[in-house]
C-alpha cells in the first residue's frame, strides 16, 4: 500500500529547482546528442550546427507556444520579450522539430536522423520531470488516494489551493495531488 507522500519543499522563492532541472535536462540531452551523433558516424561539424539550432529553436519553442494572447500582442507592439516564466514542451518539441525538417537535407542528413533526437529527448525529460516535482510547477488535480504529492506554503499547489478556499488558514502543507510530472 502506498502513502501519501510530503514533500517538505521549502517555497520556490531562493530556491530554482525548476531552472537546475532545466539545465540539467539540456546539458543531458546535448551530451546524449553528441554521443548518438559519434555513434551513427555523422561529421561532427555538421552535426553540432543542427544541434545548436535545434536547441536554439527548441528553447524559443518553449517560449512563444506558452505566452498568452495579452503577451503575443505586447511582444508584437513593443519587441519586447514578456516577463511571463511559463514555458511548454510541446512548443519546444514543435519548433525543434520544425527546424530539424528544414536544416536535414541542406546538411546532408536522412530522414534516420529525427530517430537520434528519441530517447535524449525521453531522457531529458525525465530529469526536467524531477525539477517539476521539486519545484510543485505542473501539479495535477487533488486526490483523496495514497499516492499523492503535498506541497509546503508558498508553491503553487499550495497557494492556487488556498485561493480557492480548499485550505485552512495557515495550513502546514497543501492537500495531496496527483504527480502528473511523474506520470
Amino acid at each position: 500500500m502506498l502513502c501519501t507522500v510530503t514533500l517538505p519543499l521549502p517555497t520556490a522563492v531562493g530556491h530554482s529547482y525548476y531552472t537546475t532541472f532545466y539545465l540539467l535536462a539540456f546539458g543531458l540531452n546535448l551530451a546524449l546528442l553528441v554521443w548518438e551523433g559519434h555513434r551513427r558516424g555523422y561529421a561532427m561539424r555538421p552535426w553540432l550546427v543542427v544541434l545548436a539550432c535545434t536547441t536554439l529553436s527548441f528553447i524559443l519553442g518553449t517560449k512563444l507556444l506558452a505566452l498568452s494572447g495579452p503577451e503575443w500582442r505586447e511582444l508584437l507592439h513593443t519587441g519586447h520579450w514578456p516577463g511571463s516564466g511559463a514555458r511548454t514542451v510541446l512548443g519546444g518539441a514543435l519548433a525543434g522539430t520544425l527546424t530539424l525538417l528544414a536544416l536535414r537535407r541542406p546538411f546532408g542528413f536522412s530522414w534516420h536522423v529525427f530517430d537520434a533526437f528519441t530517447l535524449p529527448m525521453c531522457a531529458a525529460l525525465a530529469v526536467q520531470c524531477v525539477g517539476c516535482v521539486f519545484t510543485g510547477c505542473c501539479f495535477g488535480e487533488l486526490t483523496a488516494g495514497n499516492w499523492g504529492l503535498k506541497y509546503a506554503p508558498g508553491t503553487l499547489p499550495y497557494l492556487w489551493q488556498e485561493a480557492r478556499g480548499l485550505l485552512a488558514p495557515g495550513a502546514a502543507q497543501s492537500l495531496p495531488v496527483h504527480p502528473t510530472q511523474l506520470y
